[in-house]
């Protein structure tokens, strides 16, 4: 990614009130910006390839096409989108079929700002770390 580009965020969940959240998050951030919104794994797959975003913060729990089937079309699809998949329960089951499906990731609702934030960083590849998974365990 080139250093004065902001990271490209996508941010995918069926409860309009998380999304907002989720956008307050990412706007407070200087290097990365929203470029939209979904509520369902079907337009994001459909969104991430159109605007080719860097990063999918993406709801695991959504009607139709969940957050682990759209994230294993957006691995085919989109190859260069990193996935952060996120979930209102901690659940070790969760973690595995997320990362198993290629998710970079994954978080939970809960997580504090500043998680999120270095979670969105690495998955980019804004910092030079090593990429880990964010489990919350």
């Amino acid at each position: 990614m080139h250093a004065s580009r902001k990271i490209r965020v996508l941010l995918v969940d069926d409860h309009d009130a998380l999304r907002a959240s989720l956008r307050r998050l990412v706007e407070f951030l200087p290097w990365a910006e929203v470029v939209s919104e979904a509520a369902d794994g079907e337009q994001a797959v459909a969104l991430a390839r159109a605007l080719k975003s860097d990063v999918v913060l993406m709801d695991l729990h959504m009607p139709d096409l969940d957050g682990l089937a759209a994230t294993a079309r957006l691995r085919v699809e989109v190859p260069k989108v990193k996935v952060l998949l996120v979930s209102a329960q901690k659940d070790p089951e969760y973690l595995a079929r997320a990362l198993a499906v290629g998710a970079v990731g994954f978080l939970c609702k809960a997580e504090e700002p500043e998680v999120i934030w270095s979670a969105i960083a690495q998955a980019a590849g804004l910092r030079a770390v090593t990429l880990r998974h964010f489990s919350g365990y």
